[in-house]
């Protein structure tokens, strides 16, 4: 049985005598410690699942099962319970305390669990050790958004929950906080669903992509399957209209995903093979490969798979319009 099971769950509301289903028939399983990504546009109905597996709404029909229990059967107290003890939540605004310094905000996860882990400790981690007796009216916006991720993760919980964390932030702040959502993944192995319209964002993050049309999830699948397979018209328009305005700035990990890896180390000199990071972007690829043969693209220092130029040439070809 997975960790996370919803299974024909629908949500809907009444505004007058128009009833809106913002949740139609929604079915999904997500193991222990995945990375999960539900994307989609502005009223797919993501948010509403997001606040269904968090306890802080309930469905209208179908089940909730987390850990082999049944949400969607709690009562106010049951639900209270789960929240508080299971699951932590991360949003697009920091929700920080104000009168509260940043050791002080997460600190406020002892109040919640007697495990919680060491509030000074955990800043000093994340290279917030400076920070730790401001005020989040003293920290930017990456800064506050970075508090308010140590925050729910300090709880220790099973299961946090992400809904555009990083929608309001700057390019540089939103990368370097993908980046920390990532690393804490690592190293707790929390089960994280996050919510996003962006589909590099998902990308990066997710080890499976769920995405959301008029509130119905139409495919489920990891990056380089949705990449190279989608389901449908929907999927494959969204997938092309998150491409960057400039193909240029394309993360190269997303050019092995479109065009595919090779998988085996080409049989040349080792100076005519570049190593590049998966995030490095296919500006800084198209430039390596003035000097070099092949490209081996990385993650976390491994290997993930070589590109040729051939490779980066088609990607270009297919993509070389301004989204």
């Amino acid at each position: 049985m997975a960790y996370i099971e919803m299974k024909h769950s629908y949500k809907r509301y009444k505004t007058g005598d128009v009833e809106i289903i913002a949740n139609n028939d929604i079915t999904f399983e997500i193991e222990k410690g995945e990375l999960v990504i539900i994307l989609g546009s502005s009223g797919a109905g993501k948010s509403t699942v997001l606040n269904i597996l968090g306890g802080m709404d309930t469905n209208d029909e179908g089940k909730v099962i987390i850990d082999g229990k049944d949400i969607s059967n709690y009562n106010a107290k049951q639900l209270t319970a789960y929240r508080r003890n299971d699951v932590g939540f991360v949003f697009q605004f920091y929700n920080l305390v104000s009168n509260l310094t940043a050791k002080e905000n997460v600190e406020l996860a002892s109040e919640i669990v007697a495990d919680a882990k060491d509030a000074e400790q955990t800043l000093i981690d994340v290279g917030l050790g400076k920070r730790i007796n401001n005020f989040p009216a003293q920290l930017s916006g990456g800064e506050q958004q970075r508090i308010g991720i140590l925050r729910a993760i300090a709880a220790q919980p099973d299961i946090v929950l992400m809904d555009e964390p990083f929608s309001a932030l700057d390019p540089i702040s939103r990368q370097q906080l993908q980046d920390l959502v990532l690393g804490l993944h690592a190293r707790y192995h929390n089960t994280i669903v996050f919510v996003t319209h962006d589909m590099n964002e998902a990308l990066k993050l997710g080890d499976r992509i769920g995405v959301m049309q008029h509130g119905q999830l139409v495919q489920v699948d990891t990056p380089t399957a949705l990449a190279q397979h989608p389901v449908n018209d929907f999927v494959r328009d969204f997938f092309g209209a998150s491409r960057a305005k400039n193909v240029y700035d394309v993360y190269v990990g997303r050019v092995g995903l479109v065009q595919g890896y090779l998988k085996t180390a080409p049989d040349v000199a080792d100076g005519r093979i570049q190593s590049l990071d998966i995030q490095a972007t296919l500006r800084t690829a198209f430039t390596a490969l003035t000097d070099h043969d092949y490209l081996a693209v990385t993650e976390d220092d491994h290997v993930v798979g070589y590109l040729d130029r051939q490779r980066v040439v088609a990607y270009l070809s297919q993509h070389e319009e301004v989204s």
